[in-house]
């Protein structure tokens, strides 16, 4: 249990950070590229959300115990997000990679997008990883509960 709530903190001020992160890019953007931006900004959100989930999953796992069906529903949708996240980011990356011309900033903009698609796929890694974890603790779930029958 201490574990998961030194998680949960860390989480918090993760989220914390993209908060803070988030609007000061957006007031730093000129008006005219908001919309451009904001579209890079899709991923981020979902990750944000997924990790909002991944919170709240873990506050009702310390509260009702590991195995019950509303945390499994969390780390499901929690596992889902960072799936969409890192699908979308890859998407994103990929075409701004192959999107890039010049020969100043291809060197500097593809060091950057190989470290932004590794980052992506590792999301995608970690929500797939969330997925299984659902599922075990779902199967948990049952196992305790055909155990509580028995006794």
């Amino acid at each position: 249990m201490k574990k998961i709530k030194i998680l949960k903190i860390l989480i918090l001020i993760l989220l914390t950070y993209i908060v803070v992160k988030f609007f000061m890019t957006i007031l730093s953007i000129p008006s005219e590229h908001i919309f451009r931006i904001s579209i890079s900004f899709i991923p981020s959100f979902l990750l944000f959300t997924g990790l909002v989930f991944l919170v709240s999953g873990l506050r009702y796992s310390l509260k009702k115990g590991y195995f019950n069906y509303p945390c499994t529903k969390k780390f499901k949708i929690t596992g889902y997000l960072f799936i969409s996240s890192g699908t979308l980011g890859l998407i994103l990356y990929i075409m701004t990679y192959f999107s890039t011309s010049g020969q100043d900033t291809i060197i500097v903009l593809k060091t950057i997008m190989y470290q932004k698609i590794a980052l992506n796929a590792f999301v995608i890694i970690v929500g797939i990883g969330i997925l299984i974890l659902s599922d075990i603790i779902k199967k948990g779930n049952s196992i305790q509960q055909e155990n509580d029958l028995t006794i």
